[in-house]
């Protein structure tokens, strides 16, 4: 599970810190699969549906990419795109990413850069150490052999938990809220009864932004 923290300049500083420790003891809890609109149903408006795109110039460089990005999220229901750019962003990323935002600007979908590395994923000691995490705290899995009602309650009892761990001893009125991403091949088909899952388990819950699907790749890979 990751999270994500919307915040402005006026937000101390402490809180950041906080969110890079609740980062830093994330869970690995995938999902996948078609996600219907239905599963908004009685969903709070102003909720983040987010969507994380990695290495964005190989998704947009496939034939009508941006295109079906853009059907993409509109047939589940996103409003909020996470697209990678490289430190330094070349100008053929540019060109590619200036029709995308314009694109899904139209269609009412947000957009905000993620600061990319292209070997983040390569063999080597920081990918091991991320994966030891994962590994630690991973939830559940497609074969694990736990009941539909037993993966969601784990999905509930995490989701509150970090929440709980980024805010501890935080008053401050002007915090920034935080979004629960789940990685995206877990859960296969039961990503529509994960997701509400956490909705219904947050949505008393002042810090609680929403929702993000991590990542739009996976189910590129799904459908080719």
């Amino acid at each position: 599970m990751w999270y994500l923290a919307k915040m402005s300049l006026r937000q101390h500083s402490t809180v950041w810190m906080r969110h890079r420790v609740a980062c830093r003891w994330m869970f690995n809890s995938v999902l996948l699969g078609a996600f219907s609109i239905s599963a908004l149903a009685g969903a709070d408006p102003s909720w983040v549906r987010g969507l994380w795109i990695w290495k964005s110039p190989t998704v947009l460089e496939k034939p009508r990419g941006a295109e079906t990005l853009r059907d993409f999220c509109k047939s589940e229901g996103i409003n909020e795109v996470y697209v990678s750019v490289s430190g330094r962003s070349e100008a053929s990323e540019e060109s590619q990413l200036a029709p995308l935002i314009a694109l899904l600007h139209r269609s009412n979908i947000r957009v905000e850069a993620l600061l990319s590395s292209v070997g983040a994923d390569e063999a080597g000691e920081y990918r091991e150490t991320l994966l030891r995490y994962v590994r630690e705290y991973e939830r559940s899995s497609p074969g694990d052999g736990e009941s539909v009602e037993q993966k969601a309650e784990k999905v509930k009892k995490a989701s509150q938990k970090y929440l709980d761990l980024a805010y501890d001893r935080l008053s401050d009125g002007n915090l920034a809220r935080m979004a629960i991403a789940l990685r995206s091949p877990d859960y296969g088909e039961l990503l529509p009864q994960m997701l509400k899952k956490i909705d219904d388990s947050n949505r008393a819950n002042p810090h609680y932004l929403g929702w993000a699907r991590h990542s739009y790749n996976d189910d590129l890979k799904a459908v080719q």
